[in-house]
C-alpha cells in the first residue's frame, strides 16, 4: 500500500512539475504565437488608429475619464480639420485656452446660448481646453479649428500666459499631449526645441507618446456596453476640498504665477504674435480675452499695482496685433464659493456674467462680416 501510494505521489509530483515548467517554460510554439499576436494587434492600431477614425463614430468611445481634455480636444480638432463634422451656416466662434478658461465658460451651449441673447444670431460655439495648455498646443488648435470656416477665435491672455522660464517651453515640446500635427506649433518650437521628427504619414506610430498616455483600460467596455463619456469642461476642481490649510497652499501657489506673470514677457509676446498672425490670415478675428480673476489675489497694494500695469500693456499689445481686448473681471468674489483654489471660476451666477460680458465684447465686433465670412 506505502509502495502504491508513495508511486501515486511520485506521479502527481511528476505531473506539476511538468505543468509548471511548460507553464514558466513555454515552448518555441508559444512564444511564437504569442510574438505573431502581439505583432497583429500592433499592425492593427497602425492602419485602424487614424485620423478619420478618430474623428468617426468609434472615436466617441475613445476619450475615457472626464479628465482625458487632451483626447476631447484631439478629435474636435480632427473633426474639424478632416470635414467629418456636419457642416453649419452658423458664426463660428473658436475658445482656446487652459482650465481657468474652462471654469469660466463652462460649457458650450451655454455660451452660445449668450451670445444667441445679446447678438440674436444663432452661434456654433467650440471649446479647445485643455489643463495648463502652452502655447504650442494653442497654436497646433487653433491651426486645425479653423481650418474650415473662419470666425471668431477666442484667446486667453490671463497672467498664466506669461513669465515662464525657458525650461518649461522645453517641456512643453516634449510633452505631446495632443495627437495631431501643426505646422503653426513646430515652426514656435523650431527656436528652443529644434526641428521636429519626420514624419512617417502613419498616425499611431508619429503621435505614439500621446497615445501611450492615454487611458486605454476602459475602452473596450465603452464599445461593448455602447458607453461613451460626454466631456464635461469645468472638472478640474472636483477633487479640490477647499481646506484652510489646502487653499493657502493654492493661494501660495497662483500669487507666484501672478507675480512672474504681470513681468513683462517678450518671449511669450512673440509667440502669441505669431499665432495671431496666422489665424488673421485665414480671415478670423482674434478677440484677446481676461479671464475673471479672484480679489484674494489681489490684496497687497504691490500685487494690485502689478496687475493694473499687467492689464495696460495686454491692452496695448492687444492694439498693436489689432485685436478686440475684452476683460471679464467680476468685482467681488473672492470667496471659496467663487474660487475654490483661488483661481477656478466655482460659481454659476458669476460663470453667467462671464459668458455675458463676452457676448457684449462680440456685440460690438462687426458681426456682420464675421458672419458672412464664415458662411462664404
Amino acid at each position: 500500500m506505502r509502495l502504491k501510494l508513495a508511486g501515486l505521489l511520485d506521479t502527481g509530483l511528476a505531473a506539476w512539475r511538468t505543468f509548471w515548467s511548460g507553464f514558466t517554460s513555454p515552448s518555441i510554439f508559444s512564444l511564437s504565437l504569442a510574438f505573431l499576436v502581439s505583432g497583429f494587434s500592433v499592425g492593427l492600431i497602425l492602419v485602424v488608429l487614424t485620423p478619420s477614425f478618430i474623428a468617426g463614430p468609434l472615436g466617441a468611445y475613445l476619450p475615457g475619464p472626464l479628465w482625458d481634455q487632451e483626447m476631447f480636444a484631439t478629435r474636435k480638432a480632427l473633426q474639424i480639420s478632416t470635414g467629418t463634422r456636419t457642416p453649419s451656416e452658423s458664426p463660428k466662434m473658436y475658445a482656446i485656452g487652459n482650465s481657468i478658461m474652462a471654469h469660466t465658460f463652462v460649457s458650450e451651449s451655454a455660451l452660445a446660448q449668450s451670445l444667441r441673447e445679446v447678438t440674436q444670431l444663432d452661434w456654433r460655439v467650440d471649446l479647445f481646453t485643455t489643463p495648463a495648455q502652452g502655447p504650442y498646443d494653442e497654436a497646433a488648435l487653433a491651426e486645425h479649428a479653423t481650418a474650415r470656416d473662419p470666425g471668431i477665435v477666442v484667446l486667453s491672455v490671463g497672467f498664466a500666459r506669461f513669465g515662464h522660464p525657458r525650461s518649461e517651453y522645453v517641456r512643453w515640446c516634449n510633452l505631446r499631449r495632443l495627437g495631431i500635427h501643426s505646422e503653426w506649433s513646430a515652426s514656435l518650437k523650431a527656436p528652443i526645441c529644434g526641428e521636429p521628427d519626420s514624419l512617417t504619414g502613419i498616425f499611431a506610430w508619429d503621435n505614439r507618446l500621446f497615445l501611450s498616455n492615454r487611458p486605454w483600460s476602459g475602452i473596450f467596455q465603452r464599445l461593448l456596453l455602447g458607453h461613451q463619456t460626454d466631456q464635461k469642461y469645468d472638472i478640474y476642481l472636483s477633487d479640490f476640498t477647499a481646506t484652510p490649510a489646502r487653499r493657502k497652499v493654492k493661494r501660495d501657489v497662483w500669487l507666484k504665477i501672478l507675480r512672474e506673470g504681470t513681468a513683462e514677457d517678450r518671449f511669450a509676446e512673440a509667440l502669441l504674435e505669431h499665432t495671431v498672425r496666422n489665424l488673421k490670415a485665414r480671415g478670423n478675428v482674434v478677440m484677446f480675452v481676461e479671464t475673471p480673476i479672484s480679489d484674494s489675489l489681489l490684496e497687497s497694494r504691490s500685487d494690485r499695482e502689478s496687475y493694473v500695469n499687467y492689464k495696460k500693456r495686454v491692452a496695448s499689445l492687444a492694439k498693436a496685433f489689432g485685436s478686440p481686448y475684452c476683460e471679464l473681471d467680476i468685482p467681488g468674489t473672492s470667496d471659496e464659493g467663487f474660487y475654490p483654489d483661488h483661481a477656478h471660476l466655482n460659481d454659476a451666477g458669476a460663470q453667467g456674467l462671464a459668458r455675458r460680458k463676452l457676448a457684449e465684447c462680440v456685440r460690438q465686433l462687426e458681426v456682420g462680416k464675421v458672419v458672412r465670412d464664415s458662411v462664404s
